[in-house]
């Protein structure tokens, strides 16, 4: 469990990463090409599953095969910190019991 406790805090701090730096690096980017902003998100999803894939990061329990885990975690963690909250949630992963 404490190894779950890691990756779930490693895949936060990664989603929460990765949107700062895709705000800071790529907005500024899209500002100056005056590109539509709705395209950042794909770009934060990209950079945030190649960080996560590269990572090994499974936030998923064992019953799933861990590399379909990695793949999930990986789009959860591109996806952003929003996404990650909810499905941790769904999962029961640090809620705390009544």
């Amino acid at each position: 469990m404490a190894e779950l406790g890691k990756a779930v805090f490693a895949a936060l701090f990664l989603a929460y990463a990765n949107e700062v730096i895709v705000e800071a690096v790529f907005s500024k980017l899209w500002k100056l090409l005056k590109w539509d902003r709705r395209w950042l998100y794909y770009v934060a999803i990209v950079t945030g599953a190649a960080a996560s894939f590269a990572s090994n990061l499974n936030i998923f329990p064992e019953p799933i095969n861990p590399i379909v885990g990695q793949v999930f975690t990986a789009l959860a963690v591109g996806a952003g910190s929003p996404i990650l909250h909810d499905i941790l949630k769904k999962l029961g992963v640090g809620s705390n019991p009544a």
